[in-house]
């Protein structure tokens, strides 16, 4: 499994299981007649157990906060909440 990989060894097996599992989760809701929505190119797309695609909407890109990471280096980032 993955005890005796590296950290970026296990990282890029942990988002391989990530993937595969996503995809099966939407195969078999799609197999099961139930629409699905995905993100394509910037827009919000509805996928249909026929397999047409139904642009819902545009959706913005997220906004990333500005840390700087480097490969290898471990940070700690403290989070605060503010009052909306």
């Amino acid at each position: 499994m993955i005890e005796n990989r590296t950290s970026d060894e296990a990282d890029e097996a942990i988002a391989a299981m990530a993937g595969e599992a996503f995809h099966q989760a939407m195969v078999r809701t799609l197999d099961a007649g139930i629409s699905v929505l995905v993100v394509k190119k910037g827009s919000l797309v509805r996928v249909h157990p026929d397999g047409r695609e139904e642009f819902v909407k545009k959706i913005a890109r997220p906004q990333r906060p500005g840390i700087k990471v480097t490969k290898g280096i471990r940070t700690a980032i403290k989070w605060s909440q503010t009052p909306d």
